[in-house]
């Protein structure tokens, strides 16, 4: 830890991380004095694979020997990593912070996790992080540790993922999904077919009435078939995030990735849950770190937001026309 005589913005840009604080301004020369900051940072999982959620978890702790502490904001600096999508810019998942009061001392401790993006295998270094907070008139310096992530390749990694061109492997792969989605809509209509004729058998023959799809449901397939052919991610990633927060409702508009996983899960089967997951991995990739999913990836992303809807009740099955 070091100490400056007087505040300094550094250059690069820095985002707060909102510390609950005190403010007793006759007390703060003598607070500063014996205040100290820490800082250390971890990622989880420790080893991820390609494809997998991974956070790189950040704690920074401002001790006092006075319970008593003008506290501005901590600043932290994160550094440039591209190979993990990690940056300047980049956008914390979640943060957190609380006081912890003991033996007449006083900690803020603060945590933030920040979402990872490994494109490729390989052993990364996140360099030391700068953590910078003022206390009083003077501003107090740290940093966390340099971290190394060793990033193995995925169960659905191969070298056409190295090399960026398809493989045989791929078109394999992108054939059996195209299979899945047609099974699945031909067993939908099949269940229609079965429902329509129980109908009618309850009615005794009173006469049938014409029944129509759901034009909401009709208008969601049809609008992502049409975003995911359109090779148009951001777009199609928006159309799938829109949909998940209408199935919670409108106070959907202000939750995390984390909080929208966490309403969602409880009301889906095991199965369903991986493939929400999935879903929000690939919206949160291209949203916050830029990523430029191929074909298979998009179809992928439309049908999770399908089937997890369809779950949830908010497409109604096909009908027969």
């Amino acid at each position: 830890m070091t100490r400056a005589a007087a505040p300094h913005r550094r250059p690069a840009w820095s985002w707060p991380i909102g510390l609950g604080c005190v403010l007793v301004w006759t007390l703060a020369p003598c607070v500063a004095q014996s205040a100290e900051l820490s800082a250390r940072a971890w990622v989880e999982p420790e080893s991820p694979r390609i494809g997998e959620r991974a956070y790189l978890v950040l704690q920074a702790d401002l001790l006092s020997q006075s319970p008593v502490m003008a506290v501005g904001p901590v600043r932290v600096e994160l550094p440039e990593v591209p190979e993990l999508g990690l940056g300047p810019h980049s956008v914390p998942l979640s943060q957190s912070s609380q006081t912890i009061l003991s033996g007449g001392r006083a900690t803020v401790r603060s945590e933030q996790r920040v979402p990872l993006h490994a494109q490729r295998p390989g052993r990364y270094e996140i360099p030391a992080i700068a953590v910078s907070a003022r206390v009083g008139q003077e501003i107090l310096n740290a940093s966390a540790a340099p971290v190394f992530v060793e990033v193995s390749a995925g169960e659905a990694a191969g070298d056409a993922a190295t090399s960026g061109a398809p493989s045989a492997s791929d078109s394999g792969s992108r054939g059996r999904l195209l299979l899945v989605v047609a099974v699945a809509l031909a067993g939908l209509s099949l269940l229609a077919v079965v429902v329509a004729v129980l109908a009618r058998g309850l009615a005794r023959g009173a006469k049938p009435q014409p029944s129509s799809p759901d034009p909401r449901g009709e208008d969601l397939v049809q609008r992502l078939t049409a975003l995911a052919g359109a090779g148009d991610p951001t777009a199609l990633m928006d159309c799938c995030l829109g949909h998940l927060r209408s199935l919670i409702g409108d106070e959907a508009r202000t939750m995390t990735r984390t909080e929208i996983e966490q309403a969602l899960e409880p009301r889906l089967s095991e199965g369903c849950q991986g493939r929400l997951r999935e879903l929000l991995d690939t919206v949160e990739a291209v949203c916050f770190a830029g990523a430029q999913p191929d074909a298979e990836a998009m179809e992928r992303a439309a049908l999770d937001t399908i089937t997890v809807s369809r779950e949830l009740g908010g497409l109604a099955p096909q009908q027969p026309h």
